[in-house]
């Protein structure tokens, strides 16, 4: 049976193309590991890569990545929006056909092992791989950024699982994970207040928000939707606030039903939706759930799909390269 393991690095460098290709370059050292897609953000400062393949050989090319991106990024001239606390920000492992969780988190202590061993940064195990009830949250690992990464780390509750209780100067910490598919997924608004943006995430996430009533006690009030992560920001090169998104379980909270409801919150604010963007890829059924949704079959009536949803407003849908299995076409069988 043919093993194949995703990967999903994300790296704290979104414009600096030189920098992306020769992170990239190494893939191709590992036959067998495909880099399926590269998406970046110049605001977010992040290019997150999608690499598939051979389960040990993904994860040897990621570390090689991780050891690159080392090498070219500095953490102390970082200015971009996004959450993160080191050069290579996050490394999960989502297993994809033929290997188990267990399996997966194995290779994950493999690899953040190796990463504090031989380029002396601090890892992290996070969700399925958290040895630690408090780092499942990738949240809570990366609390503070990279600012607070050296006076958190000292503290006793927040050593690494790898590697010595000191930040690396330039290239911060790793959260290494496994877990199961995710949609990045972003919302467009026609407004640049990211304020607007911020008021609708609160209301989705599962998290909700906190808060503090005249007395002075505190209540968490729950957003609508499970399983879904969100923060409000600002893109300038889009010049439209986004509802920016982690779609952690897409059954419980369909991508389609996620969109509705941001539009309906948006209007409630009297502003509009423009489209939606996918960063990285996702499942096929995501877009088939749409379909049914409308009405239609998504494999006879793409666009129809790809329209209402606007997944074209602010850079190119590639179904071809952004759909999983598509994507994963040619790789083993």
């Amino acid at each position: 049976m043919d093993r194949i393991l995703e990967c999903v690095p994300n790296f704290s460098e979104g414009s600096n193309q030189e920098i992306l290709d020769e992170i990239a370059g190494v893939v191709t050292r590992f036959s067998g590991v495909r880099v399926l897609h590269r998406d970046s953000g110049e605001t977010a400062s992040r290019t997150v890569f999608t690499i598939a393949g051979d389960p040990s050989k993904v994860v040897d090319a990621a570390f090689e990545m991780v050891k690159k991106a080392t090498e070219l990024i500095d953490m102390n001239h970082y200015k971009g929006i996004h959450p993160c606390f080191g050069a290579t920000d996050v490394v999960p492992l989502i297993p994809i056909k033929g290997i188990s969780f267990d399996e997966t988190i194995a290779l994950a202590e493999k690899l953040g092992q190796r990463i504090a061993n031989e380029l002396k940064i601090p890892v992290y195990l996070y969700d399925k791989a958290a040895r630690r009830d408090q780092y499942i949250s990738l949240s809570e690992v990366r609390r503070g950024g990279f600012v607070g990464i050296d006076s958190n780390i000292r503290k006793k509750h927040y050593k690494p699982d790898f590697g010595k209780a000191a930040a690396h100067p330039t290239a911060g910490a790793v959260a290494v994970g496994v877990r199961k598919l995710m949609v990045a997924y972003n919302v467009n608004l026609d407004t640049s207040d990211k304020n607007v943006a911020s008021r609708i995430a609160e209301k989705i996430r599962e998290s909700g928000i906190i808060i503090t009533g005249d007395d002075g006690n505190t209540v968490d009030v729950p957003g609508i939707f499970q399983k879904v992560k969100a923060i409000g920001w600002f893109i300038p090169e889009f010049g439209k606030a986004q509802v920016s998104m982690n779609l952690m379980d897409t059954d419980q909270s369909p991508l389609h039903e996620v969109f509705n409801a941001i539009k309906e919150m948006a209007a409630s604010e009297g502003v509009s939706v423009t489209g939606s963007e996918l960063v990285g890829l996702m499942p096929l059924k995501c877009l088939e759930q749409t379909a049914a949704y409308l009405k239609t079959d998504f494999l006879l009536h793409p666009n129809e799909v790809i329209q209402y949803l606007g997944l074209n407003d602010v850079k190119h849908f590639d179904i071809q390269n952004q759909i999983l299995e598509y994507a994963l076409k040619g790789l083993g069988n």
